[in-house]
């Protein structure tokens, strides 16, 4: 599953969901995109994309699935994209899946 960035000039940048499983995943991507020179303009619809791609694939908002109640340690929460299943790590050090599609 990606996300496809159009900028300016009919530029596209794919984002690999695969690659972006985890809190700072997503962030890492945000900055990314945020760092090109083409990028600066592409926030808003990246942000939206993330959202769109969220609700699509997990029934939530991208809020609810990277950092819910923001309280959510970004080391303690990780998804599958492909599969619909997201998981917390447990004080053992395990994963606990904790919603499925």
């Amino acid at each position: 599953m990606t996300i496809v960035v159009k900028a300016e000039k009919s530029y596209e940048y794919e984002i690999d969901l695969e690659r972006a499983t985890d809190p700072r995943g997503v962030l890492d991507w945000i900055f990314q995109i945020h760092g090109k020179t083409w990028g600066k303009g592409c926030a808003s619809d990246l942000l939206s994309a993330f959202e769109d791609a969220a609700d699509c694939v997990f029934g939530r908002s991208a809020q609810g699935v990277f950092c819910p109640g923001g309280d959510s340690n970004p080391r303690d929460r990780r998804w599958e994209w492909e599969a619909g299943k997201i998981y917390e790590r447990q004080l053992d050090g395990s994963w606990t899946l904790v919603f499925q599609r």
